[in-house]
């Protein structure tokens, strides 16, 4: 079985959806080098996490920093102009607050 772990900040608060699960995003940022004028330069890509464990809600809330483990989909999409988009949703197993 695959596992993924990530540590980033939410991008907002968790969300319940229907009472089953919580539903919030993750943005994962990587240094890529400086710019031209010696600044850092960051790529973030943003994760989607769903988690079953519902009593995680009132602590994740947008800005706080997080450690995600859990079970990867990657999977790819066409937007309305024809562009080839990658997408990864984390089921997590494990949530810690950092």
């Amino acid at each position: 079985m695959k596992n993924l772990q990530i540590v980033g900040n939410l991008g907002q608060d968790a969300k319940l959806i229907n009472n089953q699960f919580l539903s919030f995003n993750v943005a994962v940022s990587t240094y890529v080098g400086k710019d031209n004028q010696g600044n850092a330069k960051y790529h973030t890509d943003w994760i989607e996490v769903n988690s079953n464990n519902k009593s995680l809600e009132q602590h994740l809330k947008k800005g706080k920093k997080i450690f995600v483990s859990g079970t990867p989909k990657f999977s790819t999409y066409t937007d309305k102009d024809g562009n080839l988009h990658s997408k990864v949703n984390l089921y997590a197993q494990n949530i810690t607050l950092c």
